[in-house]
């Protein structure tokens, strides 16, 4: 038997996915920022999308959610899929964390309607830019694996409003199913 063969499909995406804390951390992991205040109150991830929304998404089946919630940030992983696909949702509140996310993106910062990044510490995110719910939301198409044990990246699609930032990685679903699932979690908050 092979000793470094692929585990089950299953096994080895809720041992790497269940602990992410989703979109938020991919643009974020070279920023070493400090967690800071934030105006916006907690919110659970669970709460803004339901168990059902997420099965009509991939076309029925039972869906069953798990969250995880720390001081600044919640995220809820759904399986269950009749074909063992991956949704993760997330959510984050933390002040500095939703700054760098609008940086990174380009979007507003803070209360003027202009940009205040600076082109030397702007890090470039990878995103088409889609319309979600009359947010900004950008999407980031899943990447192959690159080698022998690597495993494909998930599609995400994140946006922010009313300070939070708001993302949905997943390994099957299209912009457009992406996007409806966006679009009522940001009806939520």
């Amino acid at each position: 038997a092979a000793r470094w063969g692929r585990p089950p499909r299953a096994r080895w995406r809720i041992g790497i996915v269940a602990p992410l804390l989703g979109l938020v951390a991919v643009p974020l992991a070279a920023c070493g920022s400090s967690p800071s205040g934030s105006a916006a109150p907690p919110v659970d991830a669970c709460s803004l999308l339901t168990a059902g929304e997420a099965a009509a998404a991939y076309g029925g089946g039972h869906v069953a959610a798990h969250g995880s919630t720390s001081l600044q940030a919640s995220s809820c992983y759904y399986q269950g899929f009749p074909a063992g696909e991956v949704l993760l949702t997330s959510v984050t509140w933390d002040g500095q964390q939703v700054t760098t996310y609008r940086t990174a993106h380009g979007l507003p910062v803070g209360p003027s309607t202009r940009s205040t990044r600076s082109t030397a510490t702007t890090t470039t995110v990878p995103a088409t830019t889609v319309a979600v719910g009359g947010a900004t939301a950008f999407w980031v198409p899943p990447q192959p694996s690159t080698g022998p044990g690597s495993v494909p990246s998930m599609s995400q699609l994140s946006a922010t409003k009313k300070g939070y930032v708001v993302g949905v990685e997943s390994d099957g679903l299209d912009q457009a199913q992406a996007a409806q699932l966006l679009e009522a979690m940001l009806g939520r908050l």
